[in-house]
């Protein structure tokens, strides 16, 4: 598993903009496809820790990186 940095965000810094988006689930949807598109709305990302953890946040560019990613045809 390949971890990377996360920069930690709370409701209030991302709300704090003023803006505030309405999301309705569509049909068939699951909670994590509804709670996906609605990180997503903020410029976030869901994921899950190894403890089980839900973190939702973002990349953190001003962090070295941990790895790199090589794609072999």
């Amino acid at each position: 598993m390949l971890t990377l940095p996360a920069q930690r965000t709370t409701a209030q810094q991302t709300m704090s903009s003023g803006s505030v988006k309405k999301v309705s689930p569509e049909p068939g949807d699951s909670a994590w496809d509804a709670l996906k598109r609605v990180a997503e709305m903020s410029g976030l990302w869901p994921w899950m820790a190894p403890d089980g953890t839900l973190i939702i946040g973002g990349p953190d560019y001003s962090a070295t990186p941990v790895d790199t990613l090589i794609h072999a045809p």
